[in-house]
C-alpha cells in the first residue's frame, strides 16, 4: 500500500498553475507521470484545448493554460481532483519503450566514485547495469533524460568543482 501524498497547487505566472507533490520521491514521481498522461488524455478531446501544455519534473507538475478559455480556478480544481485520485488513474510510469544504452565504466571518476562508495569499480559496475532504469522527467536541454532510481550505494556528492572541460 502507498503512503499517502500531499499536494500543493498554485500559480506559475497568469497562465500555469503548479502541483507539488510531497512523500516518497519515486512515489511522487509515478504519481506526476499518471498525473500527466491523465490530463493529455483528457486534452485530446478538448476543442479548442484549454489546456495548451503539460510538463512534468521529478516532483512537480506544470499546467499551461488559456486563461481566455478556462479560468485558474476550475484548471487549481481539476488538479486538485485528480491528485485526490491519483492512486486510482492506472499506472503510466509503466508505459513506454525500453531503450538500450550501451555505457562504457572505464571513465576518469570510476575509481573516485567506487572510493566514496566503498566497492571497488568492478561492483560499481556491475551494481549500476543491474538495473533498469526509467525515465523520471525530461530536462532542459533538448534530449536530456533524468533516470532512475539509483542503487543506494552508488549515491555520492556531487564534486565539489565541475570540470571545465570533458575528453
Amino acid at each position: 500500500m502507498s503512503t499517502p501524498l500531499r499536494a500543493s497547487i498554485g500559480p506559475l505566472g497568469d497562465q500555469a498553475m503548479l502541483l507539488t507533490l510531497e512523500g516518497d520521491r519515486e512515489q511522487c514521481n509515478r504519481a506526476i507521470v499518471r498525473l500527466a498522461a491523465a490530463l493529455r488524455a483528457e486534452g485530446q478531446a478538448d476543442a479548442p484545448p484549454a489546456i495548451v501544455d503539460v510538463v512534468p519534473a521529478l516532483i512537480s507538475l506544470a499546467v499551461f493554460y488559456d486563461p481566455r478559455l478556462v479560468p485558474s480556478t476550475a484548471i487549481e480544481r481539476r488538479l486538485r481532483d485528480l491528485a485526490d485520485r491519483v492512486d486510482h488513474l492506472g499506472d503510466a510510469g509503466n508505459v513506454g519503450r525500453l531503450h538500450v544504452v550501451p555505457v562504457r565504466y572505464d571513465g576518469s571518476d570510476l575509481s573516485e566514485v567506487a572510493r566514496t562508495a566503498g566497492l571497488d569499480p568492478g561492483d560499481v559496475a556491475r551494481r549500476h547495469a543491474a538495473r533498469e532504469y526509467r525515465v523520471r522527467f525530461l530536462g532542459f536541454a533538448p534530449g536530456f533524460a533524468y533516470l532512475g532510481p539509483l542503487d543506494p550505494a552508488l549515491v555520492v556528492p556531487r564534486r565539489s568543482e565541475p570540470r571545465r572541460r570533458i575528453p
